[in-house]
């Protein structure tokens, strides 16, 4: 994970703060948010972990289906964070 992925997520924690914050009552009983949150949380950990580990693969046979199923899975928890 290279420093303008953290950049993105911190960007993406500093300006949702102040979005929950305006309706923080409203999100708190919303069901969406809290798919929202989890996939958040999951893609989050997905991608420090095994996203990780996939990417510094050294084999590129070895990494060529570990990558689409690690794709795969980041693309359904980031449709669920959108």
């Amino acid at each position: 994970m290279d420093d303008r992925n953290v950049l993105g997520v911190a960007m993406m924690v500093v300006s949702g703060v102040p979005l929950f914050l305006s309706e923080a009552i409203k999100c708190l009983y919303s069901f969406a948010f809290w798919v929202k949150m989890i996939c958040f949380v999951l893609v989050l950990v997905f991608t420090f972990t095994f996203y990780r580990y996939v990417t510094q693969t050294k084999s590129a046979s070895d990494r060529t289906s570990t990558a689409r199923s690690a794709a795969l899975i980041s693309l359904f928890l980031w449709a669920g964070v959108a």
